[in-house]
C-alpha cells in the first residue's frame, strides 16, 4: 500500500520490527490495569476524556509511563500474553531521537556483544554507568577476579538483567546467562549467587515455573537488599505464577511482601490487577 507506506515512513515505521517495538500490549493483558483506576469508558453520555483532558494537560500530567511497560525489568506483558520472542527486534532507526525503546535495544545489544565477543565493541553513546557495570561483571564473573566480592558485582548484574532481558530476544539474552554459568569460577560461587544468575536466566527465557520458584527462594533468604531488588523478585515471582494460570499464588506472594509492593510501580500494579481480578 504505497500511500500508507509513505505516511508511515514519515514517523520512521518502515518494517514489521518498527511496529513491534511500538506495541505495548493487547486488551487481555492491559484491560485489568486500566480497570484498576476506576475510570469509566469515554462516551457521548459520559464524556470523561473531554472533561479531563484539558485539566491534566494544564497540570502537565500524562499517561506516558504506560510506554515504560515495554521496558520493564520483568517483561510482565509478554508473560501475560504467553509471548517468548526468540530474536531481537531490528528497528530501522536507532537512537532516542526517534524512540527510546530503539535506543535501549541498541544498548542491550552492546552489552551482549561486550560480554560475548572476544574484542569489545566501541562504546559509542553508551552511558558511563552501564560501561562500568559491564567491565565489573566481566572482571568478576568471566575473568574470575575476586568473584567472592558478591556485594560489589550483584548490583551490576542486576542492572545488566534490567538492560538485556526485556529487550533482547530469548536466544540472545539466554546466551549471556549461559556464558556466566560456563565461566571457570561458576562452580565456586555461593548457592545464593548462583540462584540470582539462574533467576535472571529464567526471566530471559520467560520460564514461568523457574521464575516463580527462583523468586520465592531468594525472597525467603535473610537479606539487606535494596527495595528495588526485592520489588524485582516479587514481580518475577508474580509474573511466573500468572503465566502458569495460578493467580491465587501470585496474590499470596503480593500479600506477603507489602513493604516491597507499596508505591506506584506500574508493573506491580499490572500484575496485581491480574492476580486480584481488579
Amino acid at each position: 500500500m504505497p500511500g500508507v507506506a509513505r505516511e508511515l515512513r514519515r514517523v520512521h515505521v518502515e518494517s514489521l520490527d518498527d511496529l513491534r517495538i511500538r506495541r505495548i500490549g493487547g486488551k487481555a493483558a492491559l484491560a485489568p490495569l486500566f480497570a484498576s483506576y476506576g475510570v469509566p469508558a469515554n462516551s457521548d453520555f459520559r464524556p470523561y476524556l473531554d472533561l479531563h483532558a484539558a485539566k491534566y494537560r494544564f497540570l502537565q500530567q500524562s499517561a506516558g509511563e504506560l510506554v515504560e511497560l515495554g521496558l520493564a525489568a520483568v517483561p510482565a506483558v509478554a508473560m501475560l500474553e504467553g509471548a517468548t520472542p526468540r530474536g531481537t527486534p531490528s528497528p530501522t532507526v536507532e537512537g532516542d531521537d526517534f524512540l527510546d525503546k530503539a535506543e535501549q535495544i541498541r544498548r542491550a545489544r552492546y552489552a551482549r556483544d561486550f560480554l560475548l565477543r572476544p574484542a569489545p565493541p566501541e562504546p559509542r553513546g553508551i552511558p558511563r554507568q552501564l560501561q562500568k557495570d559491564l567491565e565489573l561483571i566481566h572482571a568478576r564473573l568471566l575473568e574470575c577476579r575476586d568473584p567472592e566480592k558478591y556485594d560489589i558485582w550483584l548490583h551490576a548484574l542486576y542492572q545488566l538483567a534490567r538492560t538485556v532481558n526485556p529487550l533482547l530476544g530469548a536466544d540472545d539474552s539466554q546466551e549471556i546467562w549461559d556464558r556466566f554459568e560456563r565461566a571457570p569460577c561458576a562452580h565456586a560461587l555461593a548457592p545464593e549467587q548462583r540462584a540470582w544468575i539462574a533467576l535472571f536466566r529464567a526471566v530471559s527465557r520467560r520460564d514461568a515455573a523457574a521464575m516463580a520458584s527462583g523468586a520465592e527462594t531468594l525472597l525467603a533468604l535473610p537479606t539487606d537488599l535494596p527495595r528495588g531488588h526485592r520489588q524485582y523478585l516479587v514481580a518475577a515471582g508474580m509474573a511466573g505464577y500468572l503465566a502458569q494460570g495460578r493467580p491465587a499464588q501470585a496474590a499470596a506472594l503480593l500479600a506477603r511482601y507489602p513493604r516491597e509492593t507499596g508505591g506506584d510501580d506500574l508493573t506491580l500494579r499490572l500484575l496485581a490487577a491480574h492476580a486480584l481480578g481488579k
